[in-house]
């Protein structure tokens, strides 16, 4: 937040809840950031204030819960085998997250075949309750009321939190190696097969995978298609047959996308992996072949018409580069490239457009029958006095980060400078200074003269 005071403020408290303070509270980046420890409590979406210096701030909705209370043993104080139908016997109830005796918020205890036949402890509204904390967090003790019945459980309420009963759970899957098509240089266009290997992916099939996702930054950026658990290289032999339940191999293709450095997550029935160690990569733009198109003749240096004789201008806007490639980013979604010349980023279109979604367009962008993809652009002015200059595509996303990626460059060389006439003009006041004006074409926008080869 704002106004929090620098780092050595101490009129500093954080209040959540029905009146908790939290501990050992500091302001841990001036005027900016708190930081503290969580006090004992129970309940769920507390709502959150600070006090500095004595002035109050707004109300915010931080939505702090403690962890549901967890029922996980029945103890009968009198080690009887059973309640006495009459009750008034004493139930031990020990779990975890029950809160602290001295704030005893117990709204309700129940028990049965269903949990709720019997109700032991009512505090809502005032109501009756037969309970009480007697372990801080871990044990409660409530008094049985009369009824019947066998494999009876528990149900409470603290701080209008339900109760869980004590689960088991199979390990979380765990990704050890990314191997196969998919997992160096795919193709930006999906498709290609990666092969995920690890434990605990559940059995054959997809029935319990949820997700597998992929991506340079929070590894849930692209999502992988028709994930499968499949057989792994090392059988079971159960009952002397061989069988494969899976578990350690799961299959998918990738989905379009650009980028290198993806993690990878799988999710099986809820649990999620660590992010992946080993990382995979699409391929970056490949320029297979560039060409000059224009308008004009093709250079004649014979032609008397000097004015439309020579193509590859270096005065710029006058001629058309043509890339044909691959991944150069035509089937990515929110894609988008720009065009390179010495590394600087150049218009496009020879005006304000310096990167183009290849899907808006198909007068600079297009795909061939052949799956070719192709840019055009409009050639710049010679940038310097080296006719000789390097040409790449950078392609990216307009929707995820850091998936940037340039194609290595290809040389183009502007045609060679042309000199048509020579003018000579006396300087004035001069007897034999004179002005010397060389007309021509493909001169850039730098250079040097030289006469007999002295400069």
């Amino acid at each position: 937040g704002e106004e929090f005071g620098p780092t050595n403020e101490e009129a500093l408290a954080v209040i959540y809840g029905e009146n908790y303070r939290a501990a050992d509270c500091y302001v841990s980046f001036e005027y900016t950031q708190i930081t503290c420890f969580t006090a004992e409590g129970t309940g769920r979406n507390h709502d959150l204030y600070i006090t500095v210096g004595g002035q109050d701030s707004n109300v915010y909705p931080a939505n702090i819960s403690y962890s549901r209370p967890t029922v996980s043993f029945y103890e009968i104080a009198a080690n009887l085998e059973g309640i006495q139908t009459p009750g008034g016997d004493w139930l031990i109830i020990e779990g975890d997250s029950f809160g602290t005796a001295a704030e005893n918020a117990i709204d309700f205890v129940s028990y049965g075949k269903t949990g709720t036949e019997f109700t032991a402890c009512d505090a809502v509204d005032g109501g009756d309750c037969g309970c009480r904390i007697v372990e801080d967090h871990y044990m409660m003790n409530c008094t049985t009321v009369p009824g019947a019945g066998a494999e009876l459980f528990v149900t409470l309420y603290i701080n209008g939190q339900k109760s869980k009963l004590p689960t088991i759970d199979y390990l979380p899957p765990i990704i050890s190696e990314l191997s196969g098509p998919g997992s160096a240089d795919a193709q930006t266009k999906g498709g290609d097969q990666i092969t995920i290997t690890g434990e605990n992916f559940g059995p054959l099939g997809n029935a319990y995978i949820d997700s597998v996702t992929y991506g340079p930054v929070f590894a849930t950026e692209y999502e992988a298609v028709g994930c499968n658990v499949v057989g792994s290289v090392s059988a079971q032999m159960i009952d002397g047959v061989e069988v494969d339940g899976g578990h350690s191999t799961i299959v998918c293709n990738l989905t379009e996308g650009l980028g290198k450095d993806h993690r990878w997550y799988v999710t099986i029935d809820g649990q999620t992996s660590d992010k992946s160690e080993n990382l995979t990569n699409y391929k970056k733009p490949y320029i297979a072949q560039f060409n000059v198109t224009s308008e004009q003749q093709v250079c004649d240096l014979s032609a008397d018409s000097y004015e439309t004789r020579c193509t590859y201008s270096t005065n710029g806007g006058e001629d058309f580069g043509v890339i044909a490639g691959t991944n150069l980013g035509h089937a990515v979604s929110s894609s988008y490239f720009s065009v390179l010349v010495d590394g600087v980023v150049i218009a496009i279109d020879g005006g304000s457009t310096y990167q183009m979604d290849p899907a808006t367009t198909v007068t600079y962008a297009w795909t061939g029958d052949d799956g070719t993809e192709y840019i055009k652009f409009v050639m710049p002015e010679l940038p310097g006095e080296n006719h000789t200059v390097d040409i790449a595509v950078l392609v990216d996303n307009s929707v995820i980060d850091d998936v940037s990626q340039t194609s290595d460059p290809v040389t183009h060389l502007y045609q060679k400078p042309v000199i048509t006439n020579l003018l000579n003009t006396l300087v004035e006041g001069s007897e034999n200074a004179v002005d010397l004006q060389i007309e021509g074409f493909n001169f850039g926008t730098k250079g040097h003269v030289y006469i007999n080869g002295v400069e």
